[in-house]
């Protein structure tokens, strides 16, 4: 299990909108960029998102 995952980008606002249409998917909120410009999308476990999907592939 990954507790994150970092992934480079020369873009961030792609990458943003790219991720974040994949994350809505799987039922999760929009990232956030922080003052140093960095890309974060937070899931919680507690969501149940993971076991749906272990449970349903």
């Amino acid at each position: 299990m990954f507790s994150h995952i970092m992934v480079g980008s020369n873009n961030v606002i792609k990458y943003k909108r790219f991720y974040d249409a994949i994350m809505r998917t799987l039922g999760y909120e929009e990232g956030v960029i922080d003052g140093s410009g960095r890309l974060f999308h937070v899931t919680y476990i507690l969501k149940g998102r993971l076991r749906d999907l272990l449970k349903n592939p």
